[in-house]
């Protein structure tokens, strides 16, 4: 029995010893140990490091997740923890970071416009100063979001909950105009010197035009529904006590300081007394309890303000409500709900009108073997193109072709690459432009390119080079080999699952009848298990999910500068000085 005993607990031991260094063994290997490549081997594939960085992270089990090339000079990286990082593409030098309140949560891509920063995290929306990581604003979202934001010069657009799109107007920084910006040769409040006259609307410049106060245009970024006529503040009667010659406190109890009614009170703060004081208004009157005690404009309603005294709230979590003493925060205005019978599969595609008769679209993606494009200004559904398979990877788009259409690009499971004309067509008949059948299952993200090709690639799929005009698959390589780095005029650099980086000539097949490419050379890049693809220039980068980030280039002095691999784009028309207030009209009711 002693012996059956004995046996019975050295083999608990020996269990439990193994899961302890089971358990520790897996949470040492959550991250990689990549390191930069050696000179010597960049040198062997006439390749060169631009530069190194690394994304900080919060412990073995954070990791760098998420790395995001919007073009050709700014980078974004998002880790497990939830820190978004801004990189300069150039140098590779951190311009600002931010830490999401809740991580370990789903990670999505940011929205970029030429000003500002998108990003989600869970159901809280953050606009960012793209180049400065100033926080213009935050708002939370009615709902969680299963897309990243785009966004364009006034709206940005989210998929809430996998089938709602919301539209929302964000308010727009403060534009000054630089002619109030000039100054003369002296400045100062007479007339007479430096030619300047003051006014009550603002400063008087040189031949009769008239400055805006700046704060004025902050006063309306922050509250334009309740300004009144001028900025200036009303003029108030004050309440006063006619004074008295003597002090003898009878009207009040004597010498005893008793207390009157709180309503007619002159201040707040002892002596009570009524006599040489500046009074103040009833404090049932006053608007704010914190000095000085003066009436303020209807559109600082929202800046500390206070409930009245004489007020009982009829519970504690309304006492805490009304004595909430923090400012209404900028936020954006809704401007439209569509909601969708069917789930949206990722972040819409944005297009902006080729001539004054087209119509603005967002392109969405369905799970249901379906795509479909809704007007920006009224939500409805103005294009339905059935696919044969399910897009399984972001559409890529709009690309400007022959300055007059505007083409999108859409991966589905069954290997087959949709082309469409985002610009025209019907509920009935959406404009095809081509359908390419590669093969495999295309999951990854397309990359249009400005030499006349688009690249599509997945698993058992390689990547496959089509050609924009017609259609036709005209580059191939190997079915492993199936993740695109980055490609300039001669090369494209690829990444297989051995974590091997190759360089195939681009220009050229050595097969004329499959298309398919030779590998001119390697490079095992061990530990760099998260690819990144640049779509936006012929920069090469390499991460891994323990924080390393490396940027390479090849070696030729034609390549010194970043190439613009992107196909140029239509821009959006530039926001009038004066537009129509959208947002104060209600939104519409959802609909299907």
């Amino acid at each position: 029995m002693a012996t059956i005993r004995r046996c019975l607990l050295a083999f608990l031991s020996f269990v439990t010893v193994g899961g302890g260094a089971s358990a520790q063994s897996t949470t040492s290997a959550v991250q990689s140990k990549a390191l930069p490549p050696s000179r010597e081997s960049l040198d062997r594939l006439n390749l060169r490091s631009e530069w190194t960085a690394y994304v900080p992270l919060d412990g073995r089990a954070d990791g760098l997740a998420v790395v995001q090339v919007v073009d050709a000079g700014q980078i974004f990286a998002q880790t497990r923890a939830g820190l978004l990082v801004a990189i300069d593409a150039v140098s590779g030098a951190k311009q600002w970071t931010f830490r999401y309140p809740r991580p370990y949560s789903n990670l999505h891509p940011v929205g970029v416009t030429d000003r500002f920063v998108f990003a989600v995290n869970v159901a809280q929306l953050y606009c960012f100063h793209r180049y400065t990581g100033l926080l213009e604003f935050t708002f939370e979202l009615p709902g969680s979001a299963s897309s990243g934001p785009v966004a364009d010069h006034h709206d940005f657009f989210i998929v809430l909950g996998g089938n709602k799109l919301a539209a929302y107007r964000y308010p727009q920084p403060i534009q000054i105009d630089p002619q109030q910006q000039k100054r003369g040769d002296g400045e100062g409040s007479e007339p007479e010197r430096g030619g300047y006259g003051v006014a009550a609307g603002g400063r008087v410049l040189r031949g009769g035009a008239r400055s805006v106060n700046p704060a004025d245009q902050v006063a309306r970024r922050y509250a334009d529904r309740f300004l009144p006529p001028s900025m200036e503040d009303p003029e108030f009667e004050e309440t006063r006590f006619p004074p008295s010659n003597s002090f003898d406190g009878e009207e009040y109890g004597g010498l005893n300081q008793r207390t009157a009614s709180i309503s007619s009170l002159p201040r707040v703060t002892p002596p009570y007394s009524m006599h040489r004081y500046v009074t103040t208004p009833s404090i049932v009157m006053l608007p704010t309890l914190r000095q000085p005690y003066q009436s303020k404009p209807d559109f600082m309603r929202y800046n500390q303000r206070t409930p009245s005294t004489v007020m009982l709230p009829p519970s504690v979590a309304r006492i805490e409500e009304l004595s909430n003493l923090r400012p209404k925060p900028v936020e954006p205005t809704l401007r439209w709900n569509l909601l969708s019978s069917r789930r949206i599969s990722f972040e819409p595609i944005l297009t902006n009108p080729v001539d004054s008769l087209s119509t603005p679209l967002i392109w969405l993606t369905t799970q249901d073997r379906m795509i479909f494009a809704v007007s920006k200004k009224d939500r409805s559904i103005q294009i339905v193109a059935k696919t044969s398979g399910i897009p399984v990877a972001p559409g890529a788009g709009p690309v400007l072709y022959r300055q007059e259409q505007l083409l999108g690009f859409f991966p589905l499971d069954d290997g087959t690459l949709l082309g469409l004309d985002l610009t025209s067509g019907d509920l009935e008949n959406p404009a095809v432009h081509f359908r390419a059948y590669i093969g495999g299952r295309l999951n990854h993200s397309v990359v249009p390119t400005r030499f006349g090709g688009v690249y599509a690639s997945g698993e058992n799929a390689g990547i496959t080079r089509v050609d924009t005009d017609t259609g036709e698959v005209t580059w191939r390589t190997a079915s492993t080999d199936d993740r695109l780095l980055a490609v300039n005029e001669e090369h494209a650099y690829v990444m297989n699952h051995r974590q091997e980086l190759l360089i195939y000539d681009a220009r050229r097949a050595y097969d004329p009848v499959t298309r398919q490419a030779r590998p001119l050379s390697r490079l095992d890049l061990p530990g760099f298990n998260l690819p990144v693809t640049n779509a936006q220039s012929d920069r090469i980068y390499v991460a891994a999910d323990n924080g390393l980030l490396i940027c390479l280039r090849s070696n030729s002095a034609k390549y010194l500068k970043p190439l613009q691999v992107a196909p140029p784009r239509l821009l959006p028309p530039k926001p009038k000085k004066t537009e129509p207030d959208e947002a104060a009209a209600p939104a519409p009711a959802a609909g299907n």
